[in-house]
């Protein structure tokens, strides 16, 4: 099957459900699956503090609502390579673009609040907001 083809019948799928035939509980259902396995972090990309998370982003690493706000984004790398960290970070922040990472190059790992590790991917979107450098990553676990 074609590329397009694939996409045509993507799209004919989508056609077919009737957005009226939700419901209130579906609707929630759905949020709560997307929260449980995707979250977004705002990150200062000069100071490297966490600006805003959503509370998917806070699920999957184990934290409570609010709680990831003000902190340093490396709590969230596992201790074997928090030592690198740093220099990616000065190196996407040197040539800032969006990018995916993990799966495709390495498995990439995050670290929850009780120190475990697990496999992610990101997605980062760097943007410039009001004179502040700032960058949007898309959490997968």
């Amino acid at each position: 099957m074609s590329e397009t083809s694939d996409l045509e019948a993507l799209v004919q799928v989508v056609d077919r459900i009737d957005p009226g035939t939700l419901t209130a509980k579906d609707v929630d259902e759905i949020q709560a699956w997307g929260a449980d396995n995707v979250g977004f972090i705002l990150v200062d990309m000069d100071t490297q503090k966490i600006l805003f998370a959503t509370q998917g982003a806070e699920k999957i690493f184990g934290y409570m609502q609010d709680e990831m706000v003000g902190m340093d984004l490396i709590q969230l790398v596992p201790n074997e390579f928090a030592a690198v960290h740093p220099k990616y970070v000065e190196g996407f922040n040197a040539h800032p673009a969006p990018r995916s990472m993990g799966k495709r190059d390495a498995t990439l790992f995050g670290k929850e609040r009780d120190g475990a590790t697990f496999p992610v991917e990101i997605g980062l979107f760097p943007r410039k907001f009001k004179s502040r450098r700032v960058c949007l990553a898309n959490v997968v676990r």
